[in-house]
Formats: C-alpha cells, sequence, structure tokens
C-alpha cells in the first residue's frame, strides 16, 4: 500500500526543464515536499537516506549530476524503482544505465511522456489540473488554453480562455492579489503548454515595442529579485547605474560591444547580469562602497563580462568549474574559456573605459587557483577585492540559477558560494554577504 504522501528530490540545473517537471509533479496527489539538490555531493547524500518515501528526477545530462550514474542501478533497486533519469542520446548507450531502461526518459520528453511514467512508477494518477508559474505566461501572446485559479482543495475558477490574448493588466491584478500559479487541466497541459517552459522570460512578441518587452523583462527581474529579498533601494541604485552603461555605450569605439549588448537583451546572459549587478550593490553597501564611481564601474562590469559569448545558451555553463569546462567538446569549452578575453580586448578599444572594468571582465573566473579558474588560474590572493566583490555575486547569481530561485534554498546557495571563495580578498567580501544575508536579504523575502 502506498504511502500518503511522497516526497520528491529533483537534481535539474536547467530552469526550464525544472519548471516543466515541477509542475508535472505538484500535480500529483500524494506528493509531499519537493527539493531541488544543488550539485552531486548533495544529491548524494539524500540518495545514502534510508527512506523509501522518496521519489528522485534526475537529470543526468547536466554536467553536475552525471557522476551519479555509476549508482542508477543501486538508486533504483534501494529506492523500490521511485527514481527516473534524464537522459540524452549519447547517454542511451551507457553500461550503467543498461539496467534500468523502464527509469530512463529522453531530456527532451513530451509532457505527457512524465506523467505517464510518474504513474506507472507511482501506480497514482494525478490531479485534473496542473499548476503554472505566473510569470511563464508572459512567454506567450495568447492562452494556449483555459486557466483557472484555484480557491479550494478541489475547487477551480476559470479566468481566461483559450486563445484569449495575454494582457500586462491580467497578469499584474492577479500578482496583487498573490495568485503565484494559474491551473490548467490535465489534457491541455500535455497537449499545449509546452511553450510555457521557454528558456526566455517574455515573448517579444506579446508587447508593441521592443522597449517595452525590455521594460517588461526588468519588471520580471525585479519580481524575482524582491522575493529574493532585495530592496527596492537597491532597485533603485541599479538602475541609476544602468543608466551610465547606456550612455557608456552610446561611444563610437564601443559599437561592437552596444550591438552585442542588444543582441543579448530578454536572454540568459542579461538576466544573469542584472541578476549580479544587484548582488554587487548589496554586496558594496555592507563593505562601505557605496561610492557612486565604484558601483558605476560595476555596472559596467556586470552588463559587459559574457558579452564574448555568441550563444547565450551556452553562459549557463560557465560556472561549472574548468576542469567540467575542459571535458565538453572543444569548440564549447574554447568559447568558454575564452570569453573573458573576448570581451576584453573589445573594451581595450575604449581608451577612457576605467582599467578596473576591463580586469573585471577579464578575470570573473579567477580565485581559484589553477585547477579551476580560468583564463589565467590565479587565486584569491591575486586579484583586487573588486574584482573579489563582482566574482562572489556572479557566482551566487549562478547558484540561486542552481535552485531555480527557490528562497527556502537561498541559505545553501549562499553556503556553496562560501565555501568556494574563502581565503585571500574573499574573506572580507564573503563576510560582508553573510551579514547582508541575516540582516536584509532574509528578512525581506
Amino acid at each position: 500500500m502506498l504511502p500518503n504522501k511522497i516526497n520528491v528530490t529533483l537534481a535539474i540545473s536547467e530552469k526550464a526543464t525544472f519548471d516543466k517537471v515541477s509542475s508535472i509533479v505538484k500535480s500529483f496527489k500524494d506528493v509531499g515536499t519537493i527539493k531541488n539538490a544543488l550539485d552531486y555531493q548533495e544529491l548524494k547524500s539524500f540518495t545514502e537516506l534510508a527512506d523509501k518515501n522518496q521519489f528522485f528526477i534526475i537529470d543526468l545530462t547536466s554536467e553536475k549530476f552525471q557522476n551519479i550514474k555509476a549508482k542508477a542501478q543501486d538508486i533504483a533497486t534501494n529506492y523500490d524503482k521511485n527514481v527516473i533519469f534524464l537522459i540524452n542520446e549519447e547517454l542511451r548507450s551507457d553500461k550503467n544505465l543498461s539496467s534500468v531502461g523502464e527509469n530512463l526518459l529522453d531530456q527532451k520528453f513530451r509532457l505527457i511522456e512524465l506523467t505517464s511514467l510518474i504513474s506507472d512508477l507511482r501506480s497514482e494518477s494525478g490531479s485534473d489540473y496542473f499548476p503554472i508559474t505566473i510569470n511563464n505566461f508572459y512567454k506567450v501572446t495568447t492562452f494556449p488554453c483555459d486557466a483557472y485559479i484555484k480557491l479550494g482543495v478541489d475547487k477551480y475558477i476559470k479566468v481566461a480562455h483559450e486563445k484569449e490574448s495575454i494582457e500586462d493588466d491580467f497578469i499584474q491584478k492577479y500578482k496583487s492579489k498573490r495568485v503565484e500559479s494559474l491551473y490548467v487541466k490535465d489534457a491541455d497541459f500535455y497537449d499545449k503548454c509546452t511553450e510555457l517552459f521557454a528558456d526566455k522570460i517574455a515573448n517579444v512578441d506579446l508587447f508593441d515595442t521592443k522597449e517595452e518587452f525590455i521594460r517588461k523583462s526588468q519588471e520580471i527581474l525585479h519580481d524575482m529579485v524582491k522575493d529574493l529579498g532585495v530592496t527596492e533601494h537597491i532597485i533603485n541604485q541599479v538602475t541609476e547605474s544602468l543608466n551610465v552603461v547606456e550612455e557608456e555605450l552610446n561611444k563610437p569605439e564601443l559599437k561592437k560591444v552596444f550591438d552585442l549588448f542588444n543582441k543579448q537583451k530578454g536572454t540568459f546572459i542579461y538576466d544573469h547580469s542584472y541578476l549580479t549587478l544587484m548582488f554587487c550593490n548589496i554586496l558594496c553597501k555592507h563593505m562601505d562602497w557605496e561610492s557612486k564611481q565604484v558601483r558605476d564601474k560595476l555596472a559596467m562590469a556586470s552588463m559587459f563580462h559574457d558579452l564574448g559569448i555568441e550563444n547565450p545558451k551556452k553562459a549557463f555553463y560557465e560556472g561549472a568549474g574548468k576542469q567540467n569546462i575542459l571535458s565538453m567538446n572543444k569548440e564549447l569549452s574554447d568559447e568558454i574559456l575564452d570569453h573573458g578575453k573576448v570581451i576584453a580586448k573589445l573594451l581595450e578599444e575604449d581608451e577612457n573605459l576605467p582599467q578596473e572594468v576591463i580586469n573585471i571582465c577579464l578575470n570573473h573566473h579567477e580565485g581559484l587557483g589553477p585547477d579551476e579558474s580560468y583564463p589565467k588560474g590565479n587565486s584569491g590572493v591575486s586579484i583586487t577585492q573588486l574584482e573579489c566583490v563582482f566574482i562572489v555575486a556572479h557566482a551566487f547569481v549562478l547558484e540561486l540559477y542552481k535552485i531555480a530561485f527557490n528562497t527556502k534554498k537561498i541559505q545553501k546557495a549562499y553556503d556553496a558560494v562560501a565555501e568556494k571563495y574563502s581565503s585571500g580578498n574573499f574573506k572580507p567580501v564573503v563576510q560582508a554577504f553573510s551579514v547582508a544575508l541575516e540582516e536584509e536579504i532574509k528578512p525581506n523575502m
């Protein structure tokens, strides 16, 4: 007989995949808590618990979790097959996975495939409705199907019809009422909702102008950072600094950088650059570095640092660590390892751009020594404290993506950064971040 509730552990790095999987998992009536493992070590600790009341969905295509494949058979056996492994074509022939075939699912699965597999493994049917985070509806111009809000345990009311135009006012109205998700019927979820789990923050076609699209993308990012405890004061500081960035980009010698910057708006590169600037400002506040000059330098570095990566989707791999990046195909690894040098060279064409900005862009993956840092392999004593501020803020943002911006796990995201950057010029920065976390971020969440 099945237990009343089963707890689910996800191990998924890509946000779009996480959104899709978590929506499906939440629809099952017997699901209790849902956690997302930060890394291989945390996932390994979960799998070693003698807890039969546990279900796993593990993305083996992620660099972070590939090492778990050697334990695939043991995990499937220990948990009575309550585990699903997401794989790609390359992994399909892996000998470690040959005996768990019924637990394998292609990473590019259709929605109904995962639901059916969970149902088969759990002998449980899902709910008639699936929750979808309300901001995801900015990704399409019309409702892909009828949408509902939840009023009680089994009570739903329709608030939008299929093919009805999506308006900003509609979404804002329900967000003001603290509605976090809209619900769709299960058949519609399978057949019509794939686009709601795209990587983009919003669909440019939803807006009359690119300026309006960028404004709305910024607003969604504002909502995200407010959920993470960032104050309105910091958001206003960042907005002022971004105006300086735009002015700087009007210089003829930065035409190439300007074109790259415009191209990346609305992508992962722009979004995580913006978030990096937010946390740079928080760190500066708690290190008594609140001068406008410092903030403006960090703003330029935040918005320029990843423009050496041509494909925005590749930027997510930059925090994987040098050894993991070297194990990727050469074209990808070369682009990731060289992106700091590429943008630094472009920025050097403007003789008046502060050298600190160029150095931050060049060195934003330094500080961990020759084994894990690139491009030069410097340690924490070989880089400036301003560079350390940027590196810590940048690393924290990448951790936030790994936990899918789950505010309940924000301490773990901080811990992951503090563990890595604990020596040299990083020490006072991490200490300031610890104070900010306890005194400013957590109380505002």
